[in-house]
């Protein structure tokens, strides 16, 4: 029974406020250096596997976590993934990588094409 109330007592002083609650993580894509927009081109890659809006995700986000890339959006309907990035900073052969990196298959590339 003093056990169980020295239990308490001290789960009582952890969560009295005194402590201060550290900041949730910043997500890594939100960590990834700014990217100048005028500097873009964009590229278009057809990638094969996606069945889903999870592989979407999956897909989008493995391009944005890529230095250089302002945006990626992904159709899993169409396999089609639009990637608008700075080709002094990335290559679209690099982006294939990191889509092959996701765990999916990259059927073809085209780009740059200035925006």
């Amino acid at each position: 029974m003093r056990r169980a109330g020295l239990v308490l007592a001290f789960l009582a002083a952890a969560c009295d406020g005194r402590r201060e609650t550290p900041p949730p993580p910043v997500p890594l894509v939100e960590r990834m250096p700014a990217v100048d927009p005028e500097r873009c081109v964009e590229g278009t890659l057809l990638v094969a596997g996606m069945t889903c809006s999870g592989c979407e995700h999956n897909v989008s986000t493995a391009l944005r976590l890529v230095e250089g890339v302002l945006t990626a959006e992904a159709d899993h309907a169409s396999g089609a993934t639009l990637v608008r990035y700075d080709p002094a900073r990335t290559s679209l052969a690099a982006l294939a990588d990191a889509v092959r990196a996701a765990g999916y298959s990259v059927a073809s590339a085209e780009g740059p094409t200035p925006r």
